[in-house]
């Protein structure tokens, strides 16, 4: 009997239900283990099956936060972050019969799986990106990779900046000589084309501006500082000019032209002598005097703090003023982005033979930095996709990992944050529940998921 219960088919039935028992017993425990929230199994995916799990309340100041985000955990024996955890439940508080906690903006209850360490004695912190092209910037450049990069682009510069220089020279300048006729010809035509537009700012501006504030503003403040530096050399050219000046020439001419035979035109012509024998050389004399005066009246009239403070907030007003900028920006747009001319102009002159050839050599210059830096931003073959981009790939196309918590020891924290402001801003005690708050300081997301083979 005892050979015929041990034959093949027997044992292999026996070892069909053992397989089939096991498969019951994990999926049971699976289920124990999952069945309190649904998102618990994206969760499950970063962390032991059999890792022993508690639920943690705090509450979220100043912070929104979402079920199935995840908690991390700064772990300082390893010195890399962990997953620790996600949010299981959001519950929003009572403010009208719960006014001691009205600051608290949510009830956070977490999955916790970290074995040995007190929820309540760490530091509780949140982060949110809102995937703007600064926080782009900062995740895919950080410091040490932006200095890398710094440091390579002036290696390259230092090498071949001159020659480059040399090679594209003649193309800029080239473009800016001729462009400039045709961008003051497009704002000539822009300008004609809104020229109702321009009067009726001109004719309020005038008004608001001129009439109203720099005309007094000449007459309070300009007049006197022109009057105390231009008197005495306008007094001392008028002295000589009236001293030279002929009043019997000028009075017998002015006769004569009233005459009927007079030839109507002696007055002018000892006008013209009298300037150009007389008035001329006396200004001649006096224009070391005259361009003095000239520089110390403008020096004192720059100097001048009620001048400069006006003429200053005269600008602001005209370059705030929504009509003015409205005009600007449409001749601007018209007159250069617009234009069609200019952008033929600038076709022609930088895909010529020898604007063609001169940026061939500067790419060969210039192609191995930037293959350098691409494989720094993007990764390589050989070392796959750079874990900061990953972050960038998965934030801005998945639209993942935009809301996270982070727990640290005390310890760990002050390392970046005085110490001081850490108890002020999360106080940890074993009498209250841990406190979650946004960090003062922004963070790359701080686990990079990436496929392996």
């Amino acid at each position: 009997m005892a050979q015929a219960l041990f034959s093949g088919p027997n044992i292999r039935r026996f070892i069909g239900a053992g397989l089939w028992i096991g498969i019951a017993v994990t999926a049971v425990a699976a289920y124990d283990r999952l069945k309190g929230d649904p998102s618990d199994a994206t969760a499950s995916a970063n962390r032991p099956w059999f890792t022993p799990a508690r639920d943690v309340d705090v509450r979220a100041v100043d912070a929104v936060m979402r079920p199935g985000d995840p908690v991390f955990y700064r772990d300082a024996s390893a010195d890399a972050w962990v997953q620790a955890g996600y949010v299981s439940r959001v519950s929003e508080p009572d403010l009208a019969s719960d006014q001691a906690n009205a600051d608290a903006a949510q009830v956070l209850r977490l999955r916790w799986y970290v074995d040995g360490v007190a929820p309540n004695q760490l530091v509780w912190e949140s982060h949110r990106t809102t995937g703007s092209l600064q926080e782009v910037v900062q995740t895919m450049l950080p410091p040490e990779k932006r200095q890398r990069i710094q440091s390579q682009i002036q290696e390259l510069l230092k090498q071949n900046g001159q020659e480059m220089t040399e090679l594209l020279q003649p193309l800029v300048r080239e473009s800016l000589v001729r462009s400039l006729p045709v961008i003051e010809r497009g704002v000539r035509r822009s300008m004609a084309e809104h020229s109702d537009q321009w009067q009726g700012l001109a004719g309020r501006l005038q008004t608001e501006i001129l009439d109203q504030r720099i005309m007094p503003l000449a007459k309070q403040e300009m007049m006197p500082i022109v009057r105390r530096h231009g008197q005495p050399i306008t007094e001392s050219i008028g002295r000589e000019l009236w001293d030279r000046a002929s009043l019997w020439r000028f009075g017998w001419r002015a006769l004569y032209d009233q005459t009927p035979l007079g030839e109507r035109s002696l007055v002018k012509e000892e006008w013209q002598r009298f300037v150009d024998e007389e008035a001329v050389p006396v200004f001649e004399d006096h224009l070391d005097e005259i361009v003095v005066a000239v520089q110390n009246t403008m020096s004192d009239v720059a100097a001048n703090p009620v001048i400069r403070q006006e003429l200053a907030s005269v600008a602001g007003t005209i370059a705030d003023d929504p009509e003015a900028q409205q005009l600007l920006k449409t001749v601007l747009r018209e007159s250069i982005v617009e234009n069609e001319e200019l952008r033929a102009l600038w076709k022609e002159i930088w895909t010529s033979p020898d604007a063609v050839a001169a940026l061939d050599r500067v790419g060969d210059r210039v192609e191995p930095v930037v293959r350098q830096i691409g494989d720094m931003l993007f990764g390589t073959p050989e070392q796959g996709i750079d874990p900061n981009f990953a972050r960038v790939l998965r934030n801005q196309i998945l639209r993942k990992d935009r809301r996270w918590i982070v727990a640290m020891d005390p310890v760990t924290r002050s390392r970046d944050t005085d110490a001081a402001s850490i108890d002020e801003r999360h106080p940890v005690s074993d009498d209250h529940p841990p406190v979650v708050r946004p960090a003062p300081t922004s963070m790359p997301y701080p686990v990079v998921y990436l496929a392996s083979e």
